[in-house]
């Protein structure tokens, strides 16, 4: 029991530690944008003082880009190539600012304008030849992208089950007789999603996007528990008011899912939604959000065909997410959301409520000759459940009532224009009112990654 209660206090001590360092990150961001704002206004006069300097026109548009004042960024790199004509660097610099600020034809033009300078610099050229064809790619009205993962995993708890001692069973304490119970294994895991964007091209800026996103995991511990999820969704980003509300938008879609076990399908929906985007400054977006889908649970056996029927019903969530770029290399995102599951009977009818935080850090690679910034990115993520009422064959008096703890940090090391390394690590924890449910696993993946 000692043991157990030290290894549950370090669990708590690490969850703590790693909620603190995201609430740290947001209370430290405001204090460094005013730094970077301080930092843009006292190089000033020191550009004006001398036109020429091009060190002090550079040192001004970095912290410009700090200060997202990129018209500033711009006029002070066009002035340095004004008095030198042949400076590449001045060159990239522009095409990554007007990469950045979506004008896909001018990032073009700038970076085949270094390419064509004798003597580039190696390290401008590798993230040049990585972001021109991006640059051209955007610029056409129809285009893919994606990011594919091949990984192998682990998990101390693969069924998420809880651990081999005593479970709830006709409102008393049974021993767990098993089959799953806590208990480690590795995995092997393939993920991915594709998008497809296609561009009206009309002065609105309306598109059509579509995504294509899945997960196939092979269990060694457990082989009847692999699985494959894979889910679609296909709708129009139509701008709301392009003159009264620029850059806001509304996207109506359609979506679909489809879920199986090494047993057999696990089920399958299908359904839509819509979401709306608002941006607050250029820093700073809210997007509201409305899903639903009709759920149809399969019966992996003639034995559970029953429970397959009781467990078909409806999902709708409602939501509020927030962006916020705190810095050019600093992210943070947030989301609420509530909703209810509906099924044939109360015992398996549910609501949630659910939070979500993340914040994305940036930063310069090991090698220059690396064209992408790699990023790390902490999570934490709550989420309540609530069921109706109470089933009678685990407690007949006890209502399921379930708070889930997720937290953990993704991390994305590009290496060339299409392959790099992704890691994932995390906690999770669910703690129950029922013995039944309660559970916790560390589990953590990396592979291999494709970008294209």
């Amino acid at each position: 029991m000692l043991l157990r209660d030290r290894a549950g206090a370090r669990r708590r001590r690490a969850a703590i530690g790693c909620a603190g360092a995201l609430a740290l990150a947001a209370f430290g961001a405001p204090a460094r944008a005013q730094s970077i704002v301080s930092d843009h206004t006292a190089l000033l006069p020191r550009v004006l003082a001398n036109p020429a300097d091009n060190d002090a026109n550079f040192a001004y548009a970095r912290a410009a880009v700090e200060a997202r004042d990129y018209e500033a960024a711009i006029v002070a790199l066009e002035r340095a190539l004004f008095f030198n004509p042949n400076l590449t660097r001045a060159k990239y610099e522009l095409g990554a600012l007007y990469y950045r600020l979506k004008s896909w034809d001018m990032a073009q033009h700038y970076f085949e304008d270094a390419l064509k300078a004798p003597g580039l610099e190696p390290d401008l050229r590798a993230r040049i030849e990585i972001m021109l064809p991006a640059a051209r790619k955007e610029q056409q009205p129809s285009r893919f992208s994606g990011v594919l993962q091949l990984g192998a995993g682990y998990s101390s708890n693969v069924p998420l089950a809880p651990a081999y001692g005593f479970i709830r069973a006709n409102g008393g304490d049974i021993p767990n007789p098993g089959p799953y119970y806590q208990r480690g294994g590795a995995n092997l895991t393939a993920l991915g999603e594709v998008r497809h964007v296609y561009d009206f091209e009309n002065q609105r800026g309306d598109l059509w996007e579509s995504r294509f996103a899945g997960i196939a995991t092979s269990q060694f511990a457990f082989g009847e528990l692999s699985s494959v999820l894979v889910e679609a969704t296909t709708g129009p980003r139509l701008a709301l008011a392009p003159e009264a509300l620029p850059g806001a938008t509304i996207r109506p879609y359609v979506a679909a899912s489809y879920a199986t076990l090494a047993l057999g399908r696990l089920g399958s929906s299908i359904g839509g939604g819509v979401t709306a985007r608002f941006p607050l400054g250029n820093s700073f977006y809210i997007e509201p959000g409305f899903d639903w889908r009709h759920l149809d649970i399969a019966a992996t056996s003639r034995f559970l065909e029953v429970a397959a029927t009781q467990n078909t019903g409806s999902q709708w969530t409602g939501s509020l997410a927030a962006q916020w770029s705190a810095t050019d290399r600093l992210t943070f995102d947030a989301r609420v959301l509530f909703g209810r599951n509906s099924s044939l009977t109360s015992t398996l009818t549910s609501r949630r409520f659910g939070l979500e935080a993340s914040a994305r850090y940036e930063f310069d690679p090991p090698s220059d000759l690396i064209g992408w910034r790699w990023s790390v990115t902490p999570f934490v993520r709550y989420t309540e459940t609530r069921f109706d009422a109470a089933d009678l064959s685990v407690d007949p008096f006890v209502a399921r009532v379930d708070h889930q703890v997720r937290i953990g940090s993704q991390f994305d090391m590009p290496i060339t224009k299409l392959f790099g390394v992704a890691a994932l690590v995390q906690y999770t924890r669910n703690n129950s009112n029922l013995p039944n449910y309660r559970a916790s696993a560390w589990s953590g993946l990396i592979g291999p990654t494709l970008r294209f």
